[in-house]
């Protein structure tokens, strides 16, 4: 909590607004008049910087008057902490049009969205914002289907909507209980940072997944829904379902693609039993042959759980998203090029490089290795896993795992390795091979150490690496 005042203290001292609420509205004048004194009364309390944004679908039954006379009629004690209250009028119909024009002008640090028609209490909205502050959430889900949440909607109604979550959910393999809930606190930087295209409720679906692979952290606090008292609700769930469905291809294709944010962790905890057989596989290998104590670098990081098990490891990572779905007290992780390694020389006892040699072309590969040996301590240990290239096995599995999950495998690598030919690259370097182990079919994991005990390239390729490790 003590962090929730300190940002509070930090926009009432530079002025900017901590807190925007965002209302979209279509036909709600009886349910205004008493939504927003007790908003207001709520945010009051809470001692921050508000804003209210009211976005109106062309209401009908005088919901814009209702709202100006009620900011006309604020005594000063009653606005505080108010930075305004205005209308905004919507452009274009639907309910994500409406989040869309209030995500365009809302100013404060958080933006929460609820519905007008009095089913969200304005109290859980100071709750959402210290669970958001304590988690460091850049999102925060009022939830109606974890511990302490509920509804009081129709049985009818509550079941359908229940029976939707747990299909999208499973669908999209998103460990999130209430996917539809329209009652959520977003951080600013994330929410101006992404771009959404659904014009209905199904927007509510984009925003989740989008967060969601861009690595930001989404929690539910519970709160209880209440059906509406005045007028009649513009949300049909027969036709909310069926616009779920048709953008559910889509999101679909967003998630399983390589980059997002947990797409290593997924792999590991995979309902493909294929798939979690070989990421469990390749992650007891790695671990059965790291040493016991030192510091440890793994490069091309991604959301694997070796930086969660490997004491005293380092991450490092291109991509942000991961990153930023990994980050926890304690962890250390470093955004950056393999190639340019902010490390002092000779400052890990262990490297560990995952899936990462084949996505780089010949020149790259070189300054990458050349990184490595900078690195690394005399008598270090270096761990690379590859893919079998050339073997049978790699050209029959890498057919099969494009048609079946990832299109972007059937693309070739910028340079298929010749795992000779690496091995004598890293000679160069004091850099000699230990051991390779074939973890599974056409996927084989080296074990390098620095001044090792293999002096001679010659007797590693008498061993048979000439005729089993060759370039197509």
């Amino acid at each position: 909590m003590s962090d929730q005042l300190s940002n509070i203290e930090s926009c009432e001292s530079s002025g900017r607004i901590f807190l925007s609420v965002l209302l979209p509205t279509l036909n709600e004048a009886e349910s205004m008049r008493l939504l927003l004194p007790r908003l207001v009364e709520t945010l009051n309390v809470s001692g921050c910087r508000y804003e209210i944004l009211i976005v109106d679908g062309n209401s009908r039954d005088g919901t814009c008057e209702v709202v100006e006379t009620f900011t006309r009629n604020l005594l000063p004690e009653q606005v505080k902490g108010m930075e305004g209250c205005r209308v905004i009028k919507q452009e274009l119909p639907g309910y994500g049009e409406a989040l869309k024009a209030g995500f365009a002008q809302f100013k404060g640090d958080f933006l929460a969205t609820m519905d007008a028609d009095l089913s969200h209490h304005p109290g859980v909205i100071t709750d959402m914002i210290a669970v958001a502050q304590v988690s460091q959430a850049e999102m925060v889900i009022g939830s109606r289907f974890i511990r302490g949440g509920g509804t009081e909607a129709p049985f009818f109604r509550a079941f359908l909507s229940k029976i939707l979550n747990k299909f999208f959910r499973f669908s999209l393999d998103l460990p999130y209980r209430d996917l539809s809930s329209g009652f959520r606190l977003y951080k600013r930087s994330a929410l101006k940072s992404l771009n959404f295209e659904s014009s209905g409720y199904e927007i509510l679906e984009e925003i989740l997944v989008k967060f969601h692979i861009q690595g930001y952290r989404i929690v539910e606090a519970p709160f209880r829904y209440r059906p509406r008292k005045h007028g009649q609700s513009h949300a049909r769930i027969f036709a909310f379902g069926i616009r779920y469905l048709k953008l559910l291809p889509s999101l679909r294709r967003l998630r399983i693609r390589a980059e997002v944010a947990d797409h290593e962790e997924r792999a590991y905890f995979s309902r493909n039993l294929v798939q979690r057989w070989w990421r469990r596989r390749r992650f007891k290998g790695i671990l059965r042959n790291s040493i016991d104590f030192g510091r440890i670098l793994d490069l091309g990081c991604g959301s694997d759980l070796l930086v969660d098990v490997l004491p005293n490891s380092v991450g490092v990572d291109l991509n942000l998203a991961k990153l930023r779905y990994k980050r926890a007290p304690g962890r250390r992780l470093i955004q950056g090029d393999g190639c340019f390694l902010p490390f002092c020389d000779e400052s890990f006892d262990q490297v560990i490089g995952c899936h990462v040699l084949e996505h780089m072309d010949a020149l790259t590969q070189e300054d990458f290795l050349r990184e490595i040996a900078r690195v690394l301590k005399p008598e270090g240990r270096l761990i690379l896993c590859l893919p079998f290239f050339g073997s049978l096995s790699w050209k029959f599995i890498r057919r099969i795992h494009s048609f079946w999950t990832h299109p972007e495998y059937a693309a070739p690598y910028p340079r298929e390795i010749a795992l000779e030919r690496l091995v004598e690259e890293l000679t160069k370097w004091d850099i000699w091979l230990k051991k390779k182990i074939i973890l599974c079919p056409g996927e084989v994991l080296m074990v390098f150490e620095r001044e090792g005990r293999i002096n001679n390239t010659k007797d590693l390729i008498s061993k048979g690496l000439r005729s089993n490790e060759t370039t197509y």
